[in-house]
């Protein structure tokens, strides 16, 4: 990706209509690092309720292979090249997009004035840089962040996600290296709420009480202090890599 594209997306500015399509609604986010469980917990938030529209990120990364199954376009994501990124920067259609790992991501204005139209709660996947510009146009934006046990278990649910043989040193201590932004993000910024994702069950129904009572959260004085023992495991395990 060459340097002129790279700064056309960090100085993205979404159409000012997006304030207005979004500033009223009641948006779920999922947050948290690779393989924190994400993706799970949205199939069975939309299994559990049926108020939620699921929004589908693009991307112009290819489909790959998670937990044995290659992932499908318009379901896990809309996978697209980049010249269709390109156009769609160039019209505006984004709301928010980033680079990981030298791909595009994003999400676009379309689904959630469908999402409005059906009287229904979006419901997306996004990376700590897109909650932070969503975050500035969404006031009654709800943004989960989906903690893991410790390293240990994140670690673990990586390597179910990826194939071990496709997966080098390189790669995790990559993704690493992401975790501890994130974990950053949510131990200074008091948007998150942040949830203990050991028993998706329960997770799941931790979520729909914050949402029907945002007071119900768990102890986030408990969570935050996990988050940070996660990130010193993080960054001992990174020293030693």
């Amino acid at each position: 990706m060459n340097d002129e594209l790279i700064k056309v997306v960090k100085n993205y500015q979404p159409d000012p209509k997006v304030t207005s399509v979004l500033k009223d609604q009641k948006i779920l986010f999922m947050v948290g690092p690779t393989s924190s469980g994400k993706n799970t917990i949205i199939n069975l938030l939309l299994e559990k309720a049926n108020y939620f529209y699921k929004v589908i990120t693009y991307t112009t990364r290819s489909p790959r292979i998670n937990n044995g199954v290659m992932e499908i376009n318009h379901q896990d994501y809309n996978f697209i090249g980049i010249n269709r990124a390109k156009q769609f920067i160039q019209e505006k259609r984004f709301i928010e997009l980033a680079i990981f790992n030298n791909q595009i991501y994003g999400t676009v204005l379309d689904q959630f004035q469908e999402a409005a139209r059906l009287n229904l709660m979006p419901l997306l996947s996004v990376d700590v840089q897109g909650i932070e510009k969503y975050q500035s146009i969404c006031p009654e934006m709800i943004a989960i962040f989906l903690l893991p046990q410790s390293l240990d278990q994140l670690i673990e649910r990586y390597y179910i996600r990826h194939p071990k043989n496709k997966i080098t040193a390189l790669d995790l201590k990559k993704r690493l290296r992401f975790a501890l932004d994130e974990l950053e993000s949510l131990i200074n910024n008091n948007y998150y709420y942040p949830i203990l994702n050991n028993d998706s069950e329960f997770a799941v129904n931790s979520i729909l009480r914050i949402i029907d009572n945002p007071q119900s959260q768990p102890d986030r004085t408990e969570l935050i202090t996990l988050a940070k023992k996660i990130r010193h495991q993080i960054e001992t395990y990174l020293t030693d890599f």
